[in-house]
């Protein structure tokens, strides 16, 4: 037996009855010469043989190879093992520059050396690992990137420029532009957001950024072109279609998702087809190999799944990077929180009127704390009496407040459900929690075949029912919760990823109702995230809230009164 590099193919010699050691290797069997233009086995002069275009199928029969050979592989398999090595790296030696009191956990200077040492890169981190300040801790670190196009799903555009904003260190504007932008100079350093329906219909905006050149390219949510030229937003990103477009071109380009091996691997083929031709250039190969091609009734059938353990190992060891939370649980607080911020220009009008009766109601209540403040004896009836008005001024101003917000609760359905779809691409299950019980409704009315609720009007009886259905039902997605009447007594451990879709003016209330998450049993990080319109009270809350993470903490756990 005898194995050895012929061109760019490997070919295996043996005898009939040695048959089964190539062929379980993944050695093709070449009969005779066909000299067909698509055969790879007669290009590279393979006659009567077994034979091989891959690596990974040669390395298995290393030992058996002449010297020349296993130089040549033994090669390739140190490259392969160093980036597989690298792929799943928990530190790394590494100075990146940060803004002061900001620091990179370890595992995020691993994502970043790896994305230095890697142009083209899938950035597969779980949800809540911050895989966003590993693309900016890039930025930081290389000067040559200057320019550079963020594309993201619509509700994560201000998301992205909150984490610029607080940990790039150059000076490098950052532009959210509309449809009808007019973009800076092409030549000048910018960070553009765009999200991904502005290539998905023609408009001037996506005519600018194509004809654009950038140091760097980000697909946030990849899997948002996972059918490639088969959508209008996949083909004017990555190219293709029958226009035969040029994809936006970049020095280099990373891929973020957190679930890039889902039970259809063909998702993931224009991504890594994309980001590595070389390693994964064969269509044919790759869906036989790991999407069970067969003939099917209507043709082709690339729909199903087979060997993913050995994809997630070959894109291990070529372009992938993932870090699991249970991997790096010990770096990571107990919880994470986030701001997610909607832009909703068609809502300014009602943001106004919130923000009106806020500073309305914030004047009466400080003059009757001035009132209280300024009376000496509190045994008196003036101090009694003082408080008793302050009292009523909170209790009024909780009244005027609570029917502007259910206004902006009603206008704000449309965007939670269409964020929680995305959030769902992504999460096997989801807790939201919401204030208002129209907003509660319109999920469940949206999610009802994967959901269940508990709010003030849920007998007793069936919330256990509701709890153990989400607890124990893969099939149950979403958990759809009152954040008053989930307060205490409840257990969602089976899900670490929590939602206010509304936020609860008292802190303490929120902190009770995150507690359902991280209660005895959860072995897991718990991401949370607060879904506010930009501009409004709750965004100004939120963002108060999370200025400092160790004040957070106190602010959110503690029994004291609401935020106003």
């Amino acid at each position: 037996m005898k194995l050895r590099k012929q061109d760019k193919v490997f070919v295996f010699e043996c005898e009939f009855e040695e048959r089964h050691i190539p062929k379980e290797a993944g050695f093709i069997w070449h009969p005779t010469p066909c000299y067909k233009k698509t055969c790879q086995a007669c290009a590279n002069g393979v006659r009567k043989n077994w034979w091989t275009a891959y690596e990974e199928h040669a390395v298995k029969l290393i030992e058996y190879a002449d010297e020349e050979t296993k130089k040549f592989l033994s090669k390739w398999k140190a490259v392969r093992d160093k980036t597989k090595e690298a792929s799943l790296a928990k530190s790394a030696d590494i100075e990146i520059p940060a803004p002061d009191g900001l620091n990179y956990y370890p595992f995020q200077k691993a994502g970043i050396k790896f994305l230095v040492e890697h142009k083209n890169a899938l950035l597969c981190d779980q949800v809540g690992l911050g895989k966003s300040v590993e693309i900016v801790g890039l930025i930081n670190y290389l000067d040559e990137i200057e320019k550079v196009l963020i594309v993201c799903p619509a509700t994560m555009k201000l998301v992205w420029k909150y984490e610029l904003e607080r940990w790039l260190v150059r000076n490098i504007p950052i532009v959210i532009p509309h449809h009808y932008t007019t973009l800076p100079d092409k030549n000048q350093k910018t960070i553009i957001i765009a999200n991904y329906d502005v290539f998905s219909r023609k408009n001037p905006l996506r005519d600018q950024l194509r004809e654009r050149e950038y140091d760097l390219l980000v697909l946030d949510e990849a899997h948002f072109v996972k059918h490639g030229s088969k959508t209008n937003r996949g083909k004017y990103i990555l190219g293709g279609g029958k226009e035969r477009l040029k994809p936006i071109k970049a020095e280099r380009n990373i891929f973020v998702t957190a679930t890039p091996i889902t039970n259809r691997p063909i998702e993931l083929w224009p991504l890594v087809h994309f980001l590595d031709k070389e390693n994964w250039g064969n269509y044919i190969w790759y869906t036989k190999r790991y999407c069970n091609a067969h003939q099917g009734r209507y043709g082709w059938d690339v729909s199903g799944a087979s060997n993913l353990e050995e994809l997630q190992d070959r894109l291990r060891s070529t372009i992938m990077i993932r870090r699991e939370t249970k991997d790096v649980l010990p770096e990571l607080p107990d919880k994470t929180r986030q701001v997610i911020e909607i832009e909703a220009p068609e809502l300014e009008e009602v943001i106004k009127k919130e923000w009106d009766a806020y500073h309305k109601v914030r004047t009466a209540i400080e003059k009757a704390k001035q009132r209280l403040n300024e009376i000496k004896d509190e045994t008196s009836e003036d101090y009694r009496e003082a408080v008793k008005s302050l009292k009523r001024a909170k209790q009024a101003a909780f009244e005027e407040i609570a029917v502007i917000r259910k206004e902006t609760a009603v206008r704000k359905i449309p965007f939670i459900i269409e964020y929680l779809r995305e959030i769902m691409e992504n999460q096997e299950k989801v807790i939201v929690f919401a204030h208002h019980k129209i907003m509660i409704d319109a999920l469940m009315n949206a999610f009802k075949s994967v959901a269940v609720k508990i709010d003030g009007s849920t007998p007793q009886k069936d919330r256990m029912q509701a709890i153990n259905k989400f607890q124990n039902n893969p099939d149950t997605k979403v958990f759809v919760g009152s954040i008053l009447a989930c307060g205490t007594g409840i257990t969602l451990t089976a899900s670490n990823f929590v939602l206010f879709a509304e936020l609860d003016w008292v802190p303490a209330n929120m902190a009770q109702a995150e507690g359902r998450a991280t209660r005895i049993g959860q072995k897991k990080h718990v991401f949370i995230q607060y879904v506010v319109i930009e501009g409004s009270v709750d965004a100004m809350i939120a963002k108060k809230l999370l200025e400092k993470q160790d004040i957070i903490n106190t602010a959110l756990n503690q029994s004291g009164d609401e935020i106003l």
